[in-house]
C-alpha cells in the first residue's frame, strides 16, 4: 500500500501496489479493535491461558472470542532466515494443526525456520533444514523422517534425541501403570531419564538400560501362536508382550 491523496473529509487514502490497484481508507477505530484482538490472540497462544478464562475476563463467551480471533490465524509472520549462521544446537520437530503439519527448527531462544507440509516425511524435513547450515548438535524426537534427513543433509552434526519424547513413546506403550514387571522396569527407566545431567549419569542410565534388557530378554522374546482366522490381522503368531517390547525398542533408538 502507498499513500494516494486524501478524501473530501481529509482522510488519508491508500492504493494497493500488488496488482488490484484498488484504493481504500483506513478506519482508525477498526484498526484499534483489530490491534486489541490480535494482542488478545497473542496472549492466548503464548501464555498457556485458556480461552475460557480470557473470555470471562473480557465479559464475553468463548465462542464469540474464538470467532473474533479467527482472522489472526491467517497472518503469516515474516522471518528472515540467516542461511550462513552456524548454531551450536538446533531443535526440530513437527506439530499438526487443522490437518496440516508444521515443521519447526528452533534454537534455544527463538524459531529459526519453519515449513507447512502434509506430514513429517524425509522429503519435507530436507526442505526445512536445507535452508540452514549444519549445527554442531541437532535434537529431534527420533522419528524416521527427521533422522533420515539429518543423516543425508547434516552428516557431521551430532544427533541427540529429546528425552521428553523418549518418555512419551515409552509411556504410550507401557501406560503410566504397567502391569508386567518388564513394563514397570522400563517405565521406571523412562522416568529417570530426565534426571540425567552429567556424562556419568548418562553412562549409568545406559548401563541400567542394557542390564534391564538382558534380564527381561526371555520374557520379551515370548510368542503367542494363533489358529487360522483367530488373529484380527490374520497373523499366525505375535509377540506376547508386544507393547512392552516396543517400549524397549523405543528406548534403544
Amino acid at each position: 500500500m502507498k499513500k494516494n491523496g486524501y478524501t473530501q473529509a481529509g482522510t488519508q487514502r491508500w492504493r494497493c501496489t500488488q496488482g488490484c490497484r484498488g484504493s481504500s481508507v483506513r478506519n482508525s477505530q477498526q484498526a484499534s479493535k483489530d490491534a486489541a484482538t490480535f494482542r488478545l490472540f497473542y496472549t492466548w497462544i503464548t501464555t498457556g491461558r485458556s480461552l475460557n478464562s480470557l473470555a470471562q475476563e473480557h465479559n464475553t463467551t468463548r465462542q464469540t472470542l474464538h470467532a473474533r480471533m479467527k482472522w489472526c490465524w491467517l497472518i503469516q509472520p515474516n522471518v528472515e532466515i540467516d542461511h550462513n549462521r552456524v548454531y551450536d544446537q538446533l531443535f526440530i520437530d513437527g506439530t499438526y494443526l487443522n490437518k496440516q503439519c508444521l515443521l519447526i527448527a528452533a534454537s534455544l531462544d527463538h524459531v529459526v525456520a519453519w515449513l507447512w507440509c502434509d506430514k513429517e516425511s524425509t522429503t519435507n524435513y530436507i526442505k526445512l533444514i536445507s535452508q540452514l547450515q549444519p549445527p554442531l548438535i541437532i535434537t529431534l524426537d527420533g522419528g524416521t523422517g527427521a533422522l533420515s534427513a539429518i543423516k543425508k543433509c547434516w552428516p557431521t552434526s551430532h544427533i541427540q534425541r529429546c528425552t521428553v519424547h523418549v518418555q512419551r513413546h515409552i509411556r504410550r506403550q507401557t501406560t503410566s501403570r504397567p502391569r508386567t514387571e518388564a513394563g514397570k522396569a522400563i517405565y521406571a527407566l523412562a522416568l529417570s531419564l530426565t534426571k540425567v545431567e552429567t556424562p556419568d549419569d548418562a553412562y549409568q542410565w545406559n548401563t541400567n538400560l542394557l542390564a534391564t534388557h538382558e534380564f527381561y530378554k526371555p520374557t520379551l522374546a515370548k510368542k503367542t501362536f494363533y489358529k487360522r482366522g483367530q488373529h484380527p490381522s490374520g497373523k499366525t503368531w505375535d509377540w506376547t508382550h508386544g507393547q512392552v517390547r516396543r517400549s524397549g525398542v523405543s528406548a534403544f533408538r
